[in-house]
């Protein structure tokens, strides 16, 4: 189940990046009004793709520790029972 929020996140943050580049760029163009629409459109999007990288960024960070996470825990072996004691080294 984990898996399968985890994997869904990854697909919801690249939807949200896309979307964020897509609207700084159509609000650059709106907006920005010197050198015509296109050089508004470029703008926009470049901050969008700053935003994007930021927000969604820091998403896919957190995403892909969990990923290694899960792997560690997946390789780790199994608690080895033992009734001995434990010594501690002596210094």
């Amino acid at each position: 189940m984990n898996r399968m929020l985890t994997e869904s996140l990854a697909f919801v943050n690249a939807l949200i990046a896309i979307i964020l580049i897509v609207a700084c760029a159509w609000w650059g163009a709106r907006v920005i009004t010197f050198g015509g629409p296109g050089v508004g459109f470029v703008i926009g999007g470049v901050l969008g793709f700053g935003m994007a990288g930021l927000v969604c960024g820091t998403i896919a960070t957190i995403v892909l520790i969990e990923g290694h996470l899960r792997k560690l825990a997946e390789r780790r072996d199994p608690p080895r029972h033992s009734n001995a004691q434990r010594h501690e080294p002596s210094i």
